[in-house]
């Protein structure tokens, strides 16, 4: 964890674990020589839940249609313009005119940046 600033009251960081469990640990300053700490644990449902609703929110943001919706879960699954035209019953050109748009509307530039879009 880092340490906390002059001017920051708190951090949080994701600690090292060896198991499939997620713990997050923050920080807060409560006065000059106290900081408080508390662990939470998640796990793989939570963080999947998690992501999911980040996901929702963005895509809201973003005004993305229930189409754009669809193909942006199967961009972020991994799947190719022509994989999502066949899943989808459209041409391999509608679904990249789909990814396109929603990279425009997302502001970025390609599908590492939607990862990083939703960390």
């Amino acid at each position: 964890m880092r340490a906390l600033g002059t001017d920051e009251t708190s951090a949080t960081t994701v600690l090292p674990s060896g198991d499939e469990l997620i713990r997050v640990a923050t920080a807060r300053r409560l006065a000059r020589d106290t900081v408080e700490i508390s662990v939470r644990t998640l796990d793989a449902a939570e963080v999947s839940a998690v992501v999911r609703e980040k996901l929702a929110r963005v895509a809201t943001a973003a005004q993305l249609s229930v189409r754009e919706r669809t193909v942006l879960d199967l961009l972020l699954l991994g799947q190719r313009s022509d994989e999502i035209a066949e899943e989808l019953e459209i041409s391999a050109r509608t679904a990249k005119f789909h990814q396109a748009n929603i990279l425009k509307k997302l502001g970025v530039d390609s599908r590492a940046d939607l990862i990083r879009l939703l960390l």
